[in-house]
């Protein structure tokens, strides 16, 4: 959403957040009576904001047990029981992370919750996303197929990655905090053949 409203917002047919430029304004009668605005490209890259989730894994990584498969499957288990889910195959929307598309695993946060995970590879095309980024999908439990054996297995159905997210932000609030905080949110204005300050005045807080 911040990289569409910079793509977006615009004064009198400029982008105005979308890169960093000098908007010249006029201001008087006379051609030389105009006030430049130094402009600061203001995207979720320059706010540091790139990968800021609220919804993904809170910590990816975690150790799938018998245990936690059972918990998050809500099921009695056998005696030989499944301790890790697998996804079915042919996984969709992989297409545009990488010129090898790239293989789905799990994996399990801090509270049990399970995810399909993917790697972006060279040549991603996705938007915001670069090489070597991890993205998540939250797995249903009701997706799940469970099969008792020896040993048991659970497998999620196909998964769909053409929306899937970053992990979720250790700190969303500093990260936010850390953003409105950045330089480039500041804005600069330049006075030219007009009697006006010297020196910039602030932009209203």
């Amino acid at each position: 959403e911040i990289d569409r409203l910079s793509a977006q917002t615009d004064f009198n047919g400029v982008k105005v957040l979308n890169s960093s430029q000098s908007l010249t304004i006029q201001v008087g009668a006379k051609d030389n009576e105009a006030i430049s605005i130094a402009l600061q490209k203001m995207d979720s890259g320059a706010l540091n904001m790139r990968t800021f989730s609220v919804s993904g894994p809170d910590a990816a990584g975690q150790v799938s047990t018998a245990a936690t498969v059972a918990a998050f499957l809500g099921k009695t288990v056998s005696a030989t029981p499944a301790v890790a889910i697998t996804i079915a195959a042919g996984s969709t929307g992989v297409a545009d992370l990488g010129t090898v598309a790239p293989t789905a695993v799990v994996s399990m946060d801090s509270k049990g919750n399970y995810f399909a995970e993917v790697t972006a590879a060279a040549g991603t095309t996705r938007a915001g996303v670069v090489a070597g980024d991890k993205l998540y999908v939250a797995i249903d439990p009701a997706s799940v197929t469970y099969t008792t054996g020896a040993p048991d297995t659970a497998v999620a159905a196909v998964v769909d990655f053409s929306a899937a997210g970053f992990a979720k932000s250790a700190n969303a609030l500093a990260t936010v905090d850390a953003a409105l905080a950045t330089p480039s949110t500041t804005c600069h204005l330049h006075a030219h053949a007009l009697k006006m300050p010297t020196t910039p005045p602030k932009c209203p807080t």
